[in-house]
């Protein structure tokens, strides 16, 4: 006799109702100071973002593979500001079921006591990632908790999308407007320092 699988029988994608376009457009994110910047993508990504996007990229933006601390996907030299991790539906509630307290929460614990702003994108439309779930013991009270809890106790900015494409716009504008306030914030920082060595000075 076959032993019955633990997940659902039934057709994935069944609730799935949008088709999202995938023509190119002019979106561009926040306008960069300073020419750019690197974003590293971790060497344990599989199928990471980028690779062969629909999405406009400005050419001021580069890419690199290499080991990242925490999350998928930082900008190179800022580590410590910006982390973004990358969930697929099955990742997710991995991530918040047999992996939480083994796992999960000593990685959030150390993402918010190490790096400034954090995110998480979870390729799965809202709708499936609630009412969808691929394993049989995950239910929607579960998935809305943890989200909640990752965003209130951990400070986590969640973002579930299915469309590739919108999901690297995410990203992308997440690591730009906090690129630009690193910039602003070190400007800032400078002219503080040269005052404070001025008025020592007089």
């Amino acid at each position: 006799m076959t032993a019955k699988s633990k997940y659902k029988a039934t057709p994935r994608g069944a609730i799935r109702k949008r088709a999202y376009a995938t023509k190119q457009d002019d979106w561009k994110p926040v306008e960069l100071p300073e020419g750019g910047f690197t974003i590293i993508i971790d060497t344990r990504e599989q199928r990471p973002l980028f690779i062969n996007s629909d999405i406009n990229i400005p050419e001021e933006i580069k890419f690199k593979r290499a080991k990242v601390e925490h999350g998928d996907y930082t900008i190179e030299g800022y580590e410590d500001q910006i982390c973004i991790e990358r969930k697929q539906q099955s990742d997710f509630e991995s991530y918040i079921s047999r992996e939480y307290k083994n796992r999960t929460i000593g990685k959030l614990q150390r993402m918010k006591q190490e790096v400034k702003w954090r995110g998480l994108v979870v390729e799965c439309d809202y709708d499936e990632l609630y009412f969808d779930p691929i394993s049989p013991d995950m239910t929607k009270e579960k998935v809305f908790n943890h989200i909640l809890s990752f965003e209130v106790h951990y400070g986590m900015h969640v973002f579930p999308h299915r469309d590739r494409g919108t999901i690297e716009r995410k990203v992308l504008g997440w690591l730009a407007r906090v690129y630009k306030y690193c910039k602003e914030e070190e400007r800032h920082n400078a002219l503080k320092a040269n005052k404070q060595i001025e008025q020592k000075e007089d």
